[in-house]
């Protein structure tokens, strides 16, 4: 897997713009190993992030990304940029793999509420953009792991290192080394299976104990209690089938006393009933008179509802008839009002005949005034438009004190402006051509400006050269000076040494003589030697004195030789600086005169291009330039009175143009005013001849109503002459005397059906009672053959029958009480033996779970998680131990031997001796966690092959030489292997080292950059 790009915006401290990091273009395409510096906190780690985020929807250092922790807490997206209202943040990877390149992208938006959208993501097939079909945006951090191979953790471990964990791994205990290892290796399963497995055992147990408890609280009845029960239920049932029929026996005598009790009570309510009804007839007797005289008359009621209904439409048409002649007054004051409107309106005497015509020719007057004075508007309306145009647009401040409002004003200032402004113009011919004479200027302003860089380029360099010359000539002379003091150096080194092996020799020789100390011992002044046969012993008085001075000259010269050799270096290494320093200035200065010449030469070519200059000097060209500058700011004084004259023109134009339209607006609008005061003539118009309209249609509309009412009143009359004479004869016939008696003898229909429902309900009442009493009579007898004791009352019944059912219910409930001990017994009959099946259930699972948590469980988990590490140790130190011989042939990773908490190191140049990790350099520390970190690497992607590596951490404890020996394994890294290798650090060190950086700053409003050098 390896990474090919990645972009983002608004990534925690990185602001507004969108950043690309392109790792397939120069420079970082030129190598495999580059730097990502830059000081602490300036958001180096935030390019890891963009790779993850992209990838997997997460980063190390949160466990989740949600909405509420990007506004709460400002992670992810830049804080500023989470206060803008359409705030949008953007994370982007471009990766190959097996199966291709892709392209993942990550981003999140704040809709126009200035509310946070849920994040989006997306995978795209490269070269062709093709999106994959992937439904929901939660399986595309899953599509990714599929497609590179390494599930989110499984690539942080594979492809950004944390050195700085396996060097705090290397000097751990074998407690601290597991966990550590567990969370390097995301192996804290088998820690948890071993705890599982304890918990599981121990639950089992737990529920064994429990379910034998629960057996144990299972009560069953003896043989000997069943028996004497079984007894005692035959003994209730028999009682209960004797107090079954009594009850049954009793129940029926009962309920032939209460129906012969209620048939009594029911004879009573019937003779009651009867009494009522005869008073009620008593009561409806005069009503029922009323209603046979209504039934003499009733065959009559059509014709004389028909008399009554003709007279009352005979009132009514007299009503309306006088309400016609009353319209027909109103109709006339109407007329009359509106005809002296009219008159009003139109300024002349009307008559009804001529209204409708005059008022026409008026309005046609009136509106053709109005629009000829809307058409001089419309004409006035674009002049004022482009006059308030032009004074917002003003460029020139004389157009802001134009009085608009007046225009007569305007148009004096305007023309004093231009004949203003014609005097300016006068300064250039009328074919002046000006934007070709500002283009040569400006031509000219460009060469000059060039020559004057170059001729400020050239005295520099001079300058520099001066300087270089002399430091040049100052190190010559160093030189000279600093061999022969080199030479006087070594030749009093060189005489010293010889010295000094010269007294060694001496004081070598005088030590050897004490071995003879013990018969130097035994000589005597004036006795003879045994060895020499001498009497005088010289030694006994010169040789303390002459090993004491040999002693302190040896040390004398030693200390002058130490000195002289340090003078010796001090002086080659300023003979060096001074040699290699001397070259440097030569090369320096040879480059410098190049420069100067070709400066020289471009000076030579545009000076004769500008056609010859007296001094090339920054001064004469400063003095060209100003000309320059005064002819063209005339040009330019020349273009603006040019483009003014324009202006004041046009404006004049239109002020005269707008003057003139006011003057005969004014005169129409006056010529209106002396015959129409009024806002709107055609409403006023339509609405008089509207409403006169209205009075006309209502006046014909009335004369013809009021025919109409005449012609029918004719012919009701007729007709109610003709229907009295036919009802007085037929009730002459029934012997009422006159129409006005049948109408008062004539009910009204409500009462009349009031009357007879009421008669109808009493006769219904009478058969009721009657066939009520039949029935009950009968009834009576019927049910008093049905006794079996006559001679007991309701009540004695009543009471023996509750005796008995008492005496029933006790016999029921004994039994239920019976067969509830025998169910009881049953239940925990069959509960006994469903807790002994289960007991065996959860015997021979705890048993199982005893067995695991024996072999890997306890509390902590600690004895499967040992062996699971001690596996996965050996396999990592294998592996550290391949890449160990990439850096260096010397040392091989080994396990903890038996009695010791470290890890070892074998020293294969020394014989393979073994040595504590502890004991290592911080340089050979590097060495072997950087090993340990790429072996994780290796580790955590068994089946893909990594391309591309971050190193981050461990490197800011280094000294200056263990960081140089981490510079060389990296470096050697880089060699031999295909990888591109990125390396996360502050110290300026490895940037020296590592020419291709990724430099990222932190401005001082708390917001990130990055720039790529190489």
């Amino acid at each position: 897997m390896k990474i090919l790009k990645i972009k983002f915006k608004n990534i925690n401290s990185f602001y507004q713009k969108l950043y690309t990091i392109d790792f397939t273009q120069s420079p970082l395409s030129d190598t495999h190993l580059f730097i990502i510096s830059g000081p602490t906190g300036a958001g180096k780690s935030t390019l890891l992030d963009v790779i993850t985020l992209a990838l997997y929807n997460r980063i190390p250092r949160f466990k989740k990304i949600s909405i509420s922790e990007i506004d709460s807490l400002g992670s992810i997206v830049n804080s500023k940029a989470i206060e803008e209202p359409r705030c949008e943040a953007y994370a982007e990877v471009e990766y190959e793999v097996r199966s291709g390149r892709y392209r993942s992208c990550w981003s999140i938006a704040k809709n126009r509420n200035g509310n946070w959208n849920d994040y989006q993501m997306e995978i795209a097939k490269l070269p062709d953009e093709t999106l994959l079909d992937i439904k929901s945006k939660v399986d595309i951090p899953k599509k990714n792991a599929e497609l590179i191979g390494l599930t989110y953790e499984q690539f942080v471990k594979s492809i950004i290192l944390a050195q700085g964990s396996f060097a705090e791994f290397l000097k751990a205990d074998r407690f601290t080394r597991a966990k550590l290892l567990e969370d390097l290796t995301g192996t804290q399963i088998y820690r948890q299976l071993g705890i599982s497995a304890f918990e599981r055992s121990k639950t089992a147990a737990k529920q064994v104990e429990l379910k034998e408890a629960e057996q144990k609280g299972v009560v069953l009845k003896s043989t000997e209690e069943l028996e004497t029960l079984k007894a005692k239920k035959e003994l209730s049932e028999h009682r209960r089938s004797q107090l079954e029929a009594e009850v049954e026996k009793w129940e029926r005598e009962a309920k032939v006393s209460s129906d012969i009790r209620e048939l009594e009570i029911s004879r009573t309510r019937i003779q009651a009933d009867k009494q009522r009804l005869l008073q009620e007839e008593e009561k409806f007797r005069v009503e029922k008179s009323r209603l046979q005289d209504h039934e003499r008359v009733s065959h009559l009621v059509a014709p004389m509802t028909r008399f009554v209904e003709f007279q009352k439409q005979k009132l009514q048409l007299e009503d309306e008839f006088k309400k016609t002649r009353q319209n027909s007054e109103h109709h006339f004051v109407k007329r009359s009002e509106l005809l002296r409107y009219a008159s009003e309106l139109t300024g002349l005497p009307l008559k009804e005949d001529e209204l409708t015509k005059v008022v026409n020719e008026f309005e046609h007057r009136v509106v053709q005034l109005e629009l000829t004075i809307g058409n001089l508007k419309a004409q006035a309306q674009p002049l004022k438009d482009s006059l308030r145009h032009e004074y917002a647009r003003a460029e020139y401040e004389w157009v802001t004190t134009l009085p608009f409002q007046d225009l007569r004003k305007t148009f004096v200032q305007l023309k004093s402006k231009k004949e203003q402004l014609a005097a300016l113009l006068e300064a250039f011919p009328t074919d002046f051509k000006a934007s070709e004479s500002l283009r040569e200027l400006d031509e000219k302003i460009l060469l000059l400006a060039e020559l004057k860089k170059l001729i400020l380029d050239r005295d520099r360099i001079g300058a520099e050269g001066k300087k270089t010359k002399s430091d040049l000539a100052l190190c010559t002379e160093s030189e000279v000076k600093l061999v022969p003091k080199l030479e006087n150096v070594r030749k009093v080194i060189a005489e010293l040494t010889k010295k000094i092996e010269e007294y060694g020799d001496k004081l070598l020789y005088e030590t050897t003589k004490i071995n003879l100390e013990d018969q130097r011992k035994k000589l005597k002044e004036g006795e003879p030697c045994p060895l020499c046969g001498s009497t005088h012993h010289p030694y006994l008085h010169t040789y303390i004195n002459n090993v004491s001075e040999l002693g302190q000259k040896l040390k004398d010269f030693k200390d002058e030789l130490a000195a002289k050799q340090n003078l010796e270096k001090e002086t080659l290494l300023n003979l060096e600086t001074a040699r290699k320093k001397k070259v440097e200035l030569s090369d320096r200065l040879t480059q410098m005169r190049l420069e100067y010449r070709t400066i020289e030469q471009q000076i030579k070519a545009l000076t004769l291009q500008w056609g010859g200059l007296d001094e090339h000097t920054v001064d004469a060209i400063d003095q060209q330039l100003g000309q320059i500058q005064k002819e063209k700011a005339n040009i330019d004084r020349w273009v603006a009175s040019r483009d003014q004259m324009k202006l004041a023109s046009r404006l004049l134009e239109n002020v005269s143009s707008l003057e003139s339209i006011d003057q005969e607006l004014a005169r129409l609008e006056g010529e209106k005013q002396k015959i129409y005061k009024g806002k709107d003539v055609r409403a006023d118009v339509k609405s008089l001849l509207r409403n006169w309209e209205q009075v006309l249609n209502a006046e014909v509309e009335n004369q013809r109503q009021s025919r109409l009412l005449q012609e029918k009143l004719k012919n009701l009359e007729t007709e109610l002459h003709t229907l009295k004479s036919e009802l007085e004869s037929a009730l002459i016939e029934k012997g009422i005397e006159s129409l006005e008696v049948a109408q008062r003898l004539l009910l009204d229909p409500k009462v009349y059906e009031q009357l007879k429902r009421e008669q109808d309900r009493l006769q219904e009442w009478a058969g009721r009672l009657a066939t009520q009493e039949t029935e009950n009579e009968k009834s009576l007898a019927e049910k008093i053959q049905q006794r079996v004791y006559p001679e007991m009352v309701f009540d004695e019944v009543r009471d023996r029958l509750t005796q008995l059912k008492t005496a029933f219910h006790q016999t029921v409930a004994e039994l239920a009480t019976i067969e509830n001990e025998f169910q009881n017994d049953a239940q925990q009959r069959a509960k006994f033996e469903a807790i002994q099946l289960e007991l065996g259930l959860l015997k021979k699972e705890s048993q199982k779970w005893e067995l695991l948590a024996k072999y890997i469980g306890d509390a902590k988990g600690n004895r499967f998680s040992s062996f699971a590490q001690s596996l996965t140790l050996k396999n990592l130190i294998g592996l550290a131990n391949a890449r160990l011989q990439n850096f260096s042939d010397r040392y091989l990773l080994d396990k903890p031997k038996s009695d010791s908490d470290h890890l070892f190191v074998l020293d294969t140049y020394y014989g393979n001796s073994a040595r504590s990790t502890s004991t290592l350099s911080g340089g050979e520390t590097f060495t072997v966690s950087l090993a340990l970190a790429l072996a994780l690497s290796d580790l955590a992607s068994r089946n893909v092959k990594i391309e591309s590596l971050f190193i981050d951490e461990g490197f800011g404890t280094l000294d200056g030489e263990m960081l140089e020996s981490a510079v060389t394994i990296l470096e050697k890294m880089q060699d031999e292997s295909s990888k591109l290798v990125g390396v996360i650090s502050h110290r300026q060190e490895m940037k020296e080292r590592i020419p291709v950086q990724i430099l990222v700053d932190k401005a001082a409003d708390g917001t990130s950059s990055i720039d790529i050098r190489g």
